[in-house]
């Protein structure tokens, strides 16, 4: 399984990281294969800009899920 699919399975659909976000990382995702992979990848400046907004909340809703992760760890780890 890749990571969107991860991601989907145990952020999205726990409510993690919400619907809109996802789609933008899909797209995101879908944007950065054309763009690796095509011969000749043609972006739109507008879908880029469109995309900033939510590129810059996605990431901040992963950085926060990583920190509740690690203290809900290290929480664990004080315990024991």
């Amino acid at each position: 399984m890749g990571l969107k699919t991860l991601l989907g399975l145990h952020y999205a659909n726990k409510g993690n990281i919400n619907e809109e976000l996802m789609k933008a990382y899909r797209r995101m995702f879908s944007l950065r294969q054309t763009g690796d992979y095509d011969d000749l990848a043609v972006i739109a400046k507008d879908e880029v800009l469109n995309l900033l907004q939510p590129a810059e909340k996605f990431i901040k809703t992963i950085e926060e899920l990583i920190l509740t992760k690690t203290e809900k760890h290290y929480d664990k780890i004080r315990v024991n």
